[in-house]
């Protein structure tokens, strides 16, 4: 029985969150190795273009921009592939964090610079495994209804939370990147298999 909106995530290709392009003080926080905005964001573009293919599919697991949004949500329109995007609690299209009128106003910024906006938490299957997603962490089946932050099997607990991954801050630097059903990060976006 699903709980969630379902999504195929057969079709996607690689996995992300927090790139939190245009925050002004996201290189101070998450000691991102930038020296302007300008930098960091350019910088970004071009790794994510090294990457992903215009035909790849990319889920994207919140908190894409900040700062004035009509401007950093706009940039994110140069970068490669088909983007679906579960909002994060700084997406002006989370439900969880913004007004039903303020999704509404922002939600055709996002579309125009190319996301598909999908619901805070999304169920599926990948290669007969049944995936939760979210941008949240989950702690387990006493949690509450915001599912696993990284895609894992039913039965496991793989969060960017959970112990041995890095911290947030060093995955924030990097831009994050998840493997498919697995709690390691890496400098790049990754590939899922």
């Amino acid at each position: 029985m699903r709980e969630y909106p379902w999504f195929d995530f057969d079709q996607v290709d690689f996995v992300t969150s927090d790139t939190h392009f245009s925050h002004a003080r996201i290189s101070e926080l998450a000691d991102r190795p930038f020296s302007t905005v300008a930098e960091m964001d350019a910088a970004m573009i071009r790794r994510w273009n090294d990457v992903i293919a215009p035909d790849s599919v990319v889920l994207h697991l919140g908190d894409v921009a900040l700062g004035p949004i009509e401007e950093s949500i706009a940039l994110t329109a140069h970068l490669h592939g088909r983007r679906f995007l579960v909002p994060g609690n700084h997406d002006r299209v989370s439900p969880a964090t913004q007004s039903k009128r303020a999704v509404e106003r922002f939600a055709p910024l996002y579309e125009a610079a190319g996301w598909e906006i999908l619901p805070e938490v999304i169920e599926g299957t990948r290669r007969g495994y049944r995936i939760l997603a979210s941008h949240y962490p989950y702690a387990g089946a006493a949690s509450p209804p915001i599912a696993t932050y990284l895609i894992a099997p039913a039965g496991t607990t793989a969060s960017r939370y959970s112990t041995g991954t890095p911290t947030r801050a060093t995955m924030a630097r990097t831009g994050i990147s998840f493997t498919w059903a697995s709690t390691r990060t890496t400098s790049h976006l990754s590939r899922s298999a």
